[in-house]
Formats: structure tokens, sequence, C-alpha cells
């Protein structure tokens, strides 16, 4: 996973995405795609080894609750939902 910085260093841009495509015998929808993203940041001193480490492995996990959120609540207006 590839984690862009700000200029400086102190913040980390995380962004977790999905994108579905139904089986073919049933084309009730061409794509559904999603997407979310987070900025974090460390609020004393600004390490970024340790900001990397984070928004490696503990960031994406934070944000895929919303991510899920988010396709379920897509899913749920659907005239399908």
């Amino acid at each position: 996973m590839k984690v862009p910085f700000s200029e400086n260093g102190d913040r980390a841009y995380v962004a977790v995405r999905a994108s579905l495509e139904p089986p073919p015998e049933r084309r009730l929808f061409t794509k559904l795609s999603a997407a979310v993203e987070g900025v974090f940041s460390l609020r004393n001193e600004p390490n970024r080894e340790v900001l990397s480490g984070f928004a490696s492995l503990q960031a994406p996990v934070l944000l895929v609750p919303y991510l899920r959120e988010t396709l379920t609540s897509l899913t749920a207006q659907s005239r399908l939902g």
C-alpha cells in the first residue's frame, strides 16, 4: 500500500476502495464502486516512521467499517435493496 504524506511529513492520506461487479448470469447492475479517505497525524512529535507504520497497518482497519457502511447504504437504497 502506497501512502502519500503531506509536504512536511506530519500527515498521512489513506484511501480504501472497493469495487463490485455482479456475476454474468445476474447482471442487475454494471459496477458498484466506493471509496473512503482519511487523514491521519500524530499529536505530539511527528515521527514519519511511526506514522507510516500506522497508516499502512491500522488506518485501513479504521476506515473499512465506513466503506462497508457506504456500500450497505448504496445497495439498501437501490431498487434491489
